[in-house]
């Protein structure tokens, strides 16, 4: 029986509605062992109380050469009565490698969104949760995603589903990076033994939040060139 949990720890149809080009995908949720259940599995992400105030992942991803303009993310969670938050922070970090996050690049919060039906996943769920009408550029280069509830005062948390089966495979580890406080100690690896990998599974995936990120890509400094060099030459033989 796939059961739901809350842990302290057609794509098509998505994409039509989405703005921009998917720049990244770590894939659906997908059910996950806990406590040796196979499970939809939700990481307890925001203000959880007392030395849990920063309860983050960090889930990294990567943006092309010449850079893009971040206008939609997809996240799929749930949250769990007693943990409603007011909204929901993006924290994007500079990546250097596979090291824990350190540097914010930048930081918003949004309305909490309203959930919908995620295609992907087979039984009718309100999983989806899409935040558009966005306008973050980034330099291309490498970064982790980190996404939490809310509120101002007190606790307030989502529950972000794993198991996502598209992440980079040189991007995956056996273990998600997870903060409870930060700046101190910070991000730490995360991977209790409760958490395995259902049958079949890649046995990184578990590790794997689900999160889509859509936007507009721009051409790498060298095609602009030659592109420009195109021009040039098309002017001179007219």
């Amino acid at each position: 029986m796939r059961t739901l949990m809350y842990a302290a720890m057609s794509c098509a149809a998505i994409a039509a509605s989405a703005q921009g080009d998917v720049l990244w995908d770590t894939g659906a949720p997908h059910p996950v062992v806990f406590n040796g259940t196979p499970t939809y599995l939700g990481y307890t992400s925001g203000n959880a109380g007392a030395g849990l105030e920063q309860r983050w992942a960090a889930v990294p991803f990567r943006i092309p050469a010449g850079g893009a303009t971040v206008t939609q993310i997809d996240v799929d969670y749930f949250i769990a009565a007693g943990q409603e938050p007011t909204g929901v922070t993006f924290v994007v970090w500079d990546r250097a490698g596979l090291a824990a996050p350190t540097t914010m690049v930048t930081s918003f919060s949004m309305p909490l969104a309203i959930p919908t039906d995620d295609p992907r996943i087979p039984a009718a769920d309100l999983y989806l949760n899409q935040y558009s009408g966005l306008s973050l550029a980034l330099a291309g280069g490498d970064y982790y995603l980190t996404v939490y509830g809310d509120g101002d005062p007190g606790v307030g948390t989502i529950a972000w589903l794993t198991g996502g089966d598209l992440q980079d495979e040189s991007l995956e580890q056996g273990f998600m990076w997870r903060s409870a406080q930060f700046p101190s100690p910070g991000f730490q690896p995360y991977n209790p033994a409760a958490i395995q990998p259902d049958v079949g599974q890649d046995p990184d995936d578990p590790w794997n939040p689900s999160m889509t990120i859509y936007g507009d890509p721009i051409p790498a400094p060298a095609s602009l060139a030659l592109l420009g060099i195109g021009a040039v030459f098309a002017r001179r033989r007219r």
